[in-house]
Order: C-alpha cells, then structure tokens, then sequence
C-alpha cells in the first residue's frame, strides 16, 4: 500500500494463528515469547513491564511521543502508563541492554461481535543507539506471543502519516 499523507490512520492488521505475520516484521517461527526472553544480541533482554517499571518505562515514551511530534498534557503520559501496567488486558514491555532500558513496547485489548479478543500495539520504541539489532522485531514478538497467550484473533499496527514519512516503516 502506498503511503498518502491525507490518510490519517494506516493500519497493518494480521489473524492470529499458526502463520501470523504483521507486514513488514517478520521472525523466524521457533521464537516465542516467555517472561525474560533474550533477543538476537549478547546482554539485552526483554521482559513484561509491572508498576514498579514505570520509572523505567515513561523515559522511552516521553522520548518516543516528543521525537513523533506528540502531545500530551502534563502528567498524563504517566497516568496512562501507569493505567496500562495495571490492567490485565494491556501489557507493556521492556527491553534491557545491560542495566539500561532501550526499547519499549505497548499493547491494548478489545472486545467485538465480529473478531472477539483483538489487540492493538500501541507504541514501539527504541532508542537510536539501540537500533538494528533486532530489538524492535524482538518487541513486537513479545507482543504477539503475549497477544496468542490471550487468544487474540487479530494484532493491529497504527502507522500514523508522521511515523511512515518519518520511518518508512510500511514502504
């Protein structure tokens, strides 16, 4: 699908199953998801995020809505964050390099007539010196392993106009 800066949405949607893919990430099958999975790279690490990781977490987010040009008043980022930590139907993770955070994840459910369970991932971000090694796909695994766990029949991706131009992420 080309990119059209009037559209104000554009969302990359995929069926959990056996095959699920979400374009243009893609993992080799075997990887799946436990609470501490290491990535592709010697001393980094994922796991889910609780509320005591709010600290570690909203740096990222903070950092990832003012680099996309986001806006949210003063203190909600941290309200929603801790919002979302506490809620067993959204999960945030986190990925660890050593002692530093580098990536975060976020993902949210719905209920419907038509799909049932479905989720959406929110937010991926991961700091520039930790991009291209596979931190990112690592992330999205984690959140689609977390999605499957739960039963979700379908992972959607929002690429806002600004994250595509910005990334290129859906070509």
């Amino acid at each position: 699908m080309p990119f059209s800066p009037a559209r104000a949405r554009m969302m990359i949607a995929t069926r959990c199953g056996p095959t699920m893919n979400v374009y243009p990430f893609s993992k080799p099958a075997h990887f799946v998801y436990n609470s501490h999975t290491m990535v592709d790279q010697p001393g980094v690490m994922l796991r889910q995020a609780t509320t005591a990781d709010v600290g570690a977490a909203l740096p990222l987010i903070e950092r990832f809505f003012a680099e996309e040009g986001f806006h949210a008043p003063p203190g909600q980022m941290r309200r929603q964050l801790l919002g979302l930590l506490g809620d067993d139907e959204c999960a945030v993770f986190l990925a660890w390099q050593g002692q530093e955070v580098v990536g975060v994840a976020t993902v949210t459910t719905t209920s419907g007539i038509e799909l049932g369970l479905s989720a959406e991932m929110e937010d991926l971000y991961v700091l520039p010196t930790a991009r291209g090694l596979g931190i990112g796909a690592a992330l999205i695994e984690a959140v689609k392993g977390w999605c499957r766990a739960r039963g979700c029949s379908l992972v959607s991706v929002v690429v806002t106009p600004e994250g595509q131009a910005a990334h290129d992420l859906i070509g």
